[in-house]
């Protein structure tokens, strides 16, 4: 019983971490509000997991539960960021990103309850006017992604 109600406990942390929005008004802080934030009164501590596979499970229990809550990880990011960034057709109306949007980094080789934000340093628009990629700006350097791989959070003030 206590197996399952570990690997429940992990699938939670991997749930209430996710960002919702931005947790104050300054465009340099990429700080997000989290529903551990609420059900904690505190930002949940990131603690670096180890890599665990299928070869490890049957090693220990803990290792099976980390390779479980893995597993977790890949499925709820296959799931949840798509949801967050449907987009209709091109040819449809539909705001784009701006300078200061607050945005999260899709990338399906993020480690476990890593979920990397940046703020919109530039917009790099198409011939069309629609915003194509952008120029986001993380706590440890800038990258170039197209909309595609970045989900919108927070909406840049004017």
């Amino acid at each position: 019983m206590k197996f399952l109600e570990t690997v429940f406990a992990e699938a939670e942390s991997i749930i209430n971490g996710r960002p919702l929005t931005k947790l104050s008004d300054d465009p340099e802080d990429p700080s997000p509000l989290t529903p551990n934030h609420l059900l904690l009164l505190r930002e949940n501590p990131i603690f670096p997991m180890g890599k665990f596979d299928k070869g490890d499970k049957y090693k220990r229990r803990w290792k099976h539960v980390q390779h479980l809550a893995d597993v977790f990880w890949r499925e709820w990011v296959m799931m949840y960021l798509p949801q967050l960034q449907k987009r209709a057709k091109w040819v449809d109306k539909q705001r784009n990103f701006n300078v200061g949007d607050l945005v999260l980094i899709a990338d399906e080789n993020t480690p476990r309850n890593i979920w990397p934000l940046g703020l919109v340093k530039l917009v790099n628009k198409g011939r069309d006017d629609f915003v194509r990629s952008v120029c986001v700006k993380t706590r440890s350097a800038e990258l170039v992604r197209p909309i595609t791989k970045i989900v919108l959070l927070g909406v840049s003030m004017p």
